[in-house]
């Protein structure tokens, strides 16, 4: 294999690049160190997104030689994220398509619309409670598996799944130090973020607006004492970085007041003018590898809302920045960084470069070739994936909640079908006679019976036709017929138990013509016609 030495000082970044940024430092730019941008660029007004989870990370800088050398096997695997947000929205829109079809259905046929709500939440819920249930199981097993596997070192992974625990070391490079924490990293980025709420009711949204922010990466391995692992940090689906938050605010007696009072525009105004004064500040002390003096920044005091908290630097930022109760903005500091010499713990497969450093292989990580994954977490490996995510429980929880409601309503059918009937007024089937004076409608009403045979007499009157249908409380058909006659006739006879029965009346579209009756008429008599 070839060999590439390790260790030796890096030139600190080409003397040209320094030069350009430094004139643009001087200029009030804030300047970004990765060759290709980072997680900041200069936006404009619009602040409708969150940049930070909508463009690249930025990571470039911290990239090496050794990815170039990644085998042709392995640039053809695709990393995969745990993200199930299509899911979701299939549930969201089987809902929204289940409402608008049964407001559309009862505006056509509202006597029978209570049966397909029943039907179509039952089927709405089983179907989004077993998708629920399926990604709970899913992300379970993908948790639970994870865990028991044995930590593999560096030498002996291959492009399968593999757990590696180690450490990020800069690659002919020094060490970075972040310029709030003051902690050696490979990688950090300091943000100023303006957070409001935009909206109202249920388009209300929590905005993290990027105002400023600086970023820089070293070159970077992963080593384990085994071997050296080149990690693309832009590719890998999963990133986990100390992150450190301040919030600050403007000093003085009724600051707090007047910020509440603002409006957005003028808040996001506000902001600016802290970037501009604030910055320029981490910047410098990032330029001499140094830590902000915050305590010198008159005008504003810094809280901190947390120090050294492990998140995930490809979600937004919004995810763990916050405002208090009663308060609608908030300025933030958001300090992240990938500190050396802390345990790390690297999943996803390992590719040979046929490259070493001091006889050591140097490998490039892939996503595993079974599940795709490829994810940097914080920490050694035996902490990794231990509990079952939040994720995981409320997909659960809300799956169970969902497969309940569907047997509930499936338990309510019968029962609600029932008593739609005996809701409406009734009276015996015994000369039971219902009218319906509208060409081409249908109506019902509801009788009772004790039990025995029915005659069933009708006429189509001016109408011309006549349809009869007898249906249970017990859900079924026991008659169904019509006739052309106008005038009344024997149109059949059925026998029906005892229980109540919804008659339903369809009468025809005209035509007809009976001295007798105008109408389209039904009887239900234990007597034939001829004595009614």
């Amino acid at each position: 294999m070839d060999k590439v030495p390790v260790g030796t000082a890096s030139e600190n970044f080409s003397n040209n690049k320094e030069k350009n940024q430094q004139a643009r430092r001087n200029s009030g730019a804030l300047v970004f160190d990765n060759d290709t941008g980072g997680i900041f660029r200069q936006n404009s007004f619009t602040y409708n997104v969150d940049l930070i989870s909508t463009q690249a990370t930025g990571l470039s800088a911290t990239t090496t030689e050794f990815l170039k050398y990644t085998p042709s096997y392995a640039t053809n695997i695709k990393s995969k994220t745990m993200s199930y947000r299509s899911w979701y929205t299939l549930i969201v829109l089987m809902l929204i398509i289940s409402i608008v079809v049964l407001s559309s259905f009862y505006q056509n046929a509202p006597s029978i619309v209570s049966r397909l709500i029943l039907i179509t939440f039952f089927a709405e819920f089983l179907i989004s409670g077993a998708i629920l249930l399926y990604l709970f199981f899913k992300d379970f097993s993908f948790e639970q598996f994870l865990h028991p596997i044995p930590v593999v070192k560096i030498d002996a992974a291959t492009y399968s799944l593999n757990k590696m625990q180690g450490k990020f070391i800069p690659y002919n490079a020094g060490p970075l130090k972040a310029p709030i924490s003051c902690a050696e990293c490979v990688y950090y980025s300091v943000g100023l973020y303006a957070a409001f709420y935009e909206g109202y009711g249920r388009n209300r949204q929590f905005v993290a607006l990027l105002l400023g922010g600086i970023e820089k990466g070293v070159p970077t391995l992963f080593t384990d004492n085994s071997g050296y692992l080149a990690v693309d940090f832009v590719k890998a689906p999963n990133v986990q970085v100390t992150s450190t938050a301040i919030e600050l605010n403007k000093a003085g007696v009724g600051a707090t007041i007047l910020r509440e009072l603002s409006g957005t525009l003028a808040y996001i105004k506000q902001g600016r003018e802290a970037t501009a004064k604030i910055m320029p500040y981490i910047a410098e002390a990032a330029k001499i590898h140094s830590t902000v003096d915050l305590s010198q920044i008159s005008g504003y005091k810094f809280d901190f809302r947390f120090k050294n908290r492990i998140r995930d630097l490809k979600e937004k930022v919004t995810n763990d920045i916050s405002l208090k109760p009663l308060q609608n903005f908030g300025l933030f500091l958001v300090e992240q960084y990938i500190p050396v010499d802390s345990d790390y713990t690297c999943l996803g497969g390992a590719a040979d470069t046929s490259k070493s450093i001091d006889g050591k292989p140097v490998k490039v990580m892939v996503p595993d070739q079974g599940r795709g994954t490829m994810a940097v977490y914080a920490g050694a490996a035996e902490n990794i994936k231990k509990s079952i995510s939040k994720r995981t429980w409320l997909n659960m929880a809300i799956g169970i909640f969902f497969v309940i409601a569907a047997l509930g309503l499936l338990l309510l059918y019968p029962s609600r079908v029932s008593a739609s009937h005996s809701s409406l007024p009734f009276v015996s089937c015994d000369n039971f006679i219902i009218v319906e004076p509208t060409l081409s409608s249908r109506i019902s009403n509801v009788c009772s019976w004790n039990g025995g045979t029915i005659n069933v007499i009708a006429g189509g009157g001016s109408s011309g036709y006549i349809s009869v249908q007898i249906v249970g409380a017990d859900g079924k058909e026991y008659f169904n017929n019509g006739t052309a006659n106008d005038c009344l006739t024997n149109i059949g006879s059925v026998y029906l138990p005892a229980q109540k029965y919804v008659v339903y009346v369809t009468s025809g579209g005209g035509g007809g013509s009976c001295s007798s009756i105008p109408y389209a008429v039904a009887i239900l008599s234990t007597r034939s016609i001829g004595i009614i």
